[in-house]
């Protein structure tokens, strides 16, 4: 990977768009690395989220939708199934970026874990933002399924390496959470209080506007739609 980057590294247009303090950052081995990396992710959780969709029975109609209930929350197939590919991406992601993107190179038990937990923690958060925008956009508005994943998976790319970055993946000696770290975690907040807020709206609509015949549950749009 370093060898491709050093190769690109040295074209002469990179080089004077590397003159600029912006794309002095924007086109550093570590953010380049991270994209290609979150592009993967991506890629690898969307066609997880197709798998299981078909696994656990929504129709290409759009209209078969299987419930899955756990206590006294339900679940359509459509956000089980990005649960599951949910699992998948992030056990991948934390390999790939631990390794490659950010190199932390201790191995140690009590690092592993805290690490670990730290980025579990903010792919749940991640995980949040996208079960809501999925059923705010595709459950309730309609939005084809394929469209809304890649639109919320640009959305979580960023957040996820601003937590990486900042937060979990630090160097030796640091400890706690700085102020760019403190800024972060509002910004999160934010963002999660309004999608919170975007979904009960989204689900009282529903409920008042019913779709489709007396009975019947949230319909799924497939990428079929398009």
């Amino acid at each position: 990977m370093k060898k491709l980057y050093a190769w690109f590294d040295s074209w002469n247009i990179t080089k004077k768009l590397k003159q600029k303090a912006f794309f002095e950052k924007v086109l550093s081995y570590e953010v380049l690395i991270y994209l290609f990396f979150g592009f993967v992710t991506t890629v690898l959780n969307i066609a997880a989220l197709f798998v299981f969709k078909k696994m656990l029975g929504a129709g290409d109609d759009g209209e078969s939708v299987v419930y899955f209930s756990l206590g006294a929350l339900k679940f359509t197939s459509l956000l089980l199934a990005n649960a599951l590919a949910w699992v998948v991406a992030v056990i991948f992601a934390y390999v790939a970026n631990k390794i490659w993107v950010f190199e932390s190179k201790r191995w140690k038990a009590s690092v592993v874990v805290r690490e670990s937990l730290s980025f579990t923690a903010a792919r749940l958060f991640s995980l949040a933002v996208e079960e809501i925008g999925l059923f705010v956009l595709c459950e309730v508005l309609g939005v084809n399924t394929l469209l809304t994943k890649i639109l919320l998976g640009v959305i979580v790319v960023i957040l996820n390496y601003l937590f990486s970055k900042i937060l979990i993946f630090k160097g030796e000696g640091e400890k706690g959470v700085g102020s760019k770290g403190r800024q972060v975690l509002v910004m999160s907040a934010v963002i999660l209080v309004l999608l919170v807020a975007a979904y009960f709206f989204a689900k009282n609509y529903q409920n008042k506007h019913p779709a489709g015949e007396e009975g019947s549950s949230y319909s799924v749009s497939d990428i079929s739609e398009a």
